[in-house]
């Protein structure tokens, strides 16, 4: 898979653990307001490889257990994207060398 693919599939786990991580914050800054839904995040393949995510309202309640998970999850998603980023960074880096 070309390197460019794989940094655009992790460029798009980035965006969409960004959604989750804001989706989270959120619903954590809600529980306490009377008749706040919550929101959650949808994720849907791209065709070509990658993630589109976007939040919507539940009819469900934000709850905190829930909301702290979500944060987590987000946060453990875009490290591991971020991750993937930096190694076709350094991939690309040392094919440029390789060349030069």
């Amino acid at each position: 898979m070309p390197s460019n693919r794989i940094a655009a599939i992790a460029a798009s786990g980035v965006n969409a653990a960004t959604v989750r991580a804001e989706a989270a914050a959120s619903n954590l800054a809600n529980l306490q307001t009377p008749g706040a839904p919550r929101l959650e995040v949808v994720q849907q393949e791209v065709p070509g490889g990658g993630v589109e995510a976007r939040a919507r309202m539940s009819a469900e309640r934000p709850d905190a257990v829930q909301g702290v998970v979500e944060q987590r999850v987000a946060l453990y998603t875009l490290k591991a994207n971020m991750v993937t980023l930096k190694i076709v960074d350094e991939m690309l880096g040392q094919a440029l060398n390789a060349k030069a």
